[in-house]
């Protein structure tokens, strides 16, 4: 059950990381667990059972003592009374036993030190004393005690890996059936009030679950209502000449900013952002344009200067500003990553810094998708804005305010509203456009609940193909997409199988990958498959370097079978790819790599006719071309270390 799934990991594992990992319990020896009857203490129950070890257990009242009784504990005392340490001596004989698993506060933790054993071990899972530095003397350590103060948070964030495994390790001796779900109290949703009122009295023993089987009786909307701005404070919008930077300031505006400061590196020059300027004026608003790069930390410095001594108290910063140049990681170098990084990056940390004593109301910084789902030929942009996003949350960490926003793709103005195919290519892949009142909708919902990160993307799951990247659903939206695939696409996903395309007679594999493979030209080049050349070079069909990265994901992650971009781009016609794939596809080691880099190829035996050609190739074709030609060559010395290099002292640490 999803209940039995939800009491399980964290009191089994915080049991485990302490009794396995660190106490390492061994046979024959003693633990003592306080309060016994709850979660942990009855996960740690079943492991030092597991052991071979013997028991001793508190527990805070008499019937939670005697349901422990039940168990056959035979050791059983209160955790409410220091007396705990005395009866421990007794019954060892003044030995004391070797592991305690503590839970309990103050003074419960010298007396627990008194009843180890030589070599003992104290395992603390309590936070109280320890964020309060509660002292405690060395005199008991003589016995060569080993003290862990246990933070299963902490060691999730930083030893994932080892928690992983020990919790791989659990789920198995669940399914063996030598480990039991602890005892629990389920509450509907609906009932969550109640649930909270029972755990605070202590009375319950094991788990208390709250169920999503049913949905709540009611559901209370917060934060309705548009967002409110100061009229006697200023607001700071960088990129703020740009399409959605000015549709943001026409938003404050409406919503009672009054003094606004638009940042740019060109200030106002184009007719366009004098237009929109004198239009916010003519609404009431005072506007202070600024030109100034904010990558660069002293034009900051500058700019809030400037309006330090014209405007009223800065309270609000929306950090848009942006450089766009897709290019394959190949092909990046030091300069494309900088240009791209440098104003989201050097921007949001300039700006982080040099309003560090100003108090803010809103600190937006504007990221995207790319770093949400990662996007081909975006590496350099989906590294700035992960670093936005990983800034918000310092801030927050630091009780700074801030709100990262992962925009999708805004079809009404901006960069992508300015580049048709780009927007285009994006539609295919199914990132659907949404416009700037949706837009500044979902801005306001952010603010008004004071959300650290929020995606808005309007996304068709049915034709989600990865952006590129690899055509594999990652496990944190694979739920999104069950019940959005059409039934007939779920059954050719199946017929495509690997094993099924293995065990195809050649005659059909052949038919079956070229359709396949047409199929997805098609969608990936937004055409009907039947318009679709067959013996057409790919270049010709409008395949560009980009639309190759995405092709050659697809074709490994639906057919195991790794193509380069080089075979894509020149191979003469889509039946020559099939070919390929065919061939690897009954070959298990496939062909070598000096076999791939020299399959028959009108471009390797015409060097003349490809150079007659170049004058009817588009440039989308000339760019997958030269792409090809170096992926081919990478087999020369080159410096990547140089070519991915950023100047340390250029960027925050």
């Amino acid at each position: 059950r999803f209940e039995d799934a939800a009491a399980l990991p964290i009191a089994f594992l915080t049991a485990s990381y302490a009794l396995n990992h660190l106490a390492r319990l061994e046979r024959d020896e003693c633990v003592l667990i306080h309060s016994a009857s709850g979660g942990v203490g009855l996960a740690a129950i079943e492991l030092a059972r597991r052991a071979g070890a013997k028991i001793f257990a508190t527990a805070g009242t008499e019937e939670k003592r005697e349901f422990l009784k039940t168990l056959g504990i035979e050791h059983v005392m209160d955790s409410r009374s220091l007396a705990f340490a005395d009866a421990v001596l007794e019954r060892t004989g003044g030995r004391g036993v070797d592991v305690i698993l503590n839970s309990l506060a103050g003074q419960a933790i010298p007396r627990g030190m008194e009843a180890l054993a030589e070599h003992g071990r104290f395992l603390e899972i309590g936070k109280r004393d320890i964020h309060q530095n509660m002292r405690i003397g060395l005199r008991p350590f003589r016995k060569n005690l080993s003290l862990f103060g246990i933070d299963l948070d902490q060691v999730m964030r930083t030893r994932p890996a080892r928690l992983g495994r020990q919790l791989r390790q659990l789920m198995d001796q669940f399914d063996q059936g030598s480990l039991d779900a602890p005892p629990m109290r389920v509450f509907p949703v609906r009932e969550i009030v109640d649930a909270f009122r029972f755990m605070r009295q202590g009375k319950h023993i094991g788990k208390i679950v709250i169920s999503m089987r049913e949905g709540p009786a009611t559901i209370e909307r917060t934060h309705e209502g548009p967002i409110a701005f100061h009229e006697d404070a200023s607001y700071l919008i960088t990129g703020g000449l740009g399409g959605f930077g000015l549709a943001v300031a026409r938003w404050l505006v409406d919503h009672g900013a009054r003094n606004l400061a638009l940042m740019g590196r060109r200030g106002a020059q184009g007719p366009k952002a004098r237009q929109a300027v004198q239009e916010l004026e003519s609404l009431g608003a005072r506007v202070v344009v600024l030109q100034g790069d904010v990558a660069v930390e002293n034009d900051v410095a500058a700019a809030l200067r400037e309006m330090a001594q014209s405007l009223p108290p800065l309270r609000g910063v929306f950090h848009a500003a942006m450089v766009l140049e897709d290019s394959l990681l190949v092909n990046l170098d030091r300069h494309g990553m900088q240009r791209v990084m440098a104003p989201k990056i050097l921007g949001g940390w300039n700006l982080h810094q040099q309003t560090a004593t100003c108090p803010l109301d809103h600190f937006v910084l504007f990221s995207s998708l790319s770093s949400v789902f990662g996007h081909a030929g975006q590496g350099n942009y989906a590294a700035a804005n992960a670093f936005l996003d990983l800034l918000a949350h310092h801030r927050r960490a630091r009780g700074q305010r801030c709100l990262t926003v992962n925009w999708g793709y805004l079809g009404e103005v901006g960069y992508l509203a300015e580049r048709r195919q780009l927007g285009e290519r994006l539609e295919r892949q199914g990132v659907l456009s949404f416009s700037v009142r949706q837009a500044l909708d979902a801005l306001n919902l952010a603010l008004k609940q004071e959300a650290i990160q929020m995606s808005v993307m309007k996304i068709d799951w049915a034709r989600w193909r990865g952006l590129g990247v690899t055509g594999r659903v990652s496990p944190r939206f694979e739920h999104l997409l069950q019940d959005s695939r059409p039934l007939d696409d779920r059954g050719n996903r199946q017929a495509r199988s690997l094993d099924t395309l293995r065990t195809t007679p050649p005659e059909e594999r052949t038919a079956l990958v070229d359709q396949l493979l047409r199929d997805q030209v098609s969608r990936i080049l937004g055409v009907e498959p039947g318009r679709l050349d067959r013996e057409a070079p790919l270049l010709d069909l409008g395949l560009d370097s980009l639309m190759a990265v995405e092709l050659r994901s697809w074709i490994d992650s639906e057919m195991r079978v790794n193509l380069s971009i080089v075979q894509l781009m020149r191979s003469p016609n889509l039946a020559h790819v099939t070919e390929i794939i065919c061939h690897e596809l009954v070959h298990e080691k496939g062909v070598s790599a000096d076999e791939k880099a020299h399959q028959p190829s009108d471009l390797d035996a015409n060097p003349r006719e490809l150079l007659e050609k170049l004058d009817a190739l588009s440039d989308e074709a000339v760019d997958g071309l030269l792409t090809a030609i170096l992926d081919e060559n990478n087999h020369l010395p080159i410096d990547t270390s140089l070519h991915l290099a950023v100047e340390p002292a250029s960027y925050p640490k």
